[in-house]
């Protein structure tokens, strides 16, 4: 609950920066930066696994840059959601949706390293093996996640 808190936090601090520095996206009263920003959330924790996993031959052939498609696509579904809600908010065309996506992308992604330290990335372990007959115990770089069976 904490981690989606700060996420929440994170993403609609990141909805204010956007609607600072692109003039195509107008919050439109107090309410819209939270809202856009608890929708976002919940988008990335629910519809963003199944978009990816979805789309992922095309992530991969296009290098990535179809996920900034799927962030465009799912900031103009938060737009218009939330449009019709709170009067005034607009995501107004694709290149508005595009840099708003850049920016909140950016800023959400900074603020949950910042704010939740412990969270995400990539450790390297470090463990000993079991000494083998008549050798000592010797040590093994292991990258990634550990699997012990």
């Amino acid at each position: 609950m904490k981690s989606f808190v700060i996420r929440w936090l994170a993403t609609s601090v990141g909805v204010l920066v956007a609607s600072v520095l692109v003039s195509d996206i107008h919050l439109g009263g107090i309410l819209g930066a939270p809202l856009a920003g608890l929708l976002l959330a919940l988008f990335d924790l629910v519809l963003r696994p199944w978009l990816l996993a979805i789309s992922m031959p095309l992530v991969v052939r296009t290098l990535g840059f179809f996920y900034l498609v799927l962030n465009v696509l799912l900031l103009k579904a938060v737009g218009w959601i939330v449009g019709a809600i709170v009067p005034g908010f607009a995501i107004a065309g694709i290149a508005g949706a595009v840099w708003g996506a850049l920016w909140i992308g950016l800023v959400s992604f900074g603020l949950t390293l910042w704010l939740n330290p412990g969270q995400g990335g990539i450790r390297i372990v470090r463990r000993r093996q079991e000494p083998m007959e008549g050798g000592s115990s010797q040590i093994k770089a292991v990258k990634g996640r550990v699997i012990e069976p």
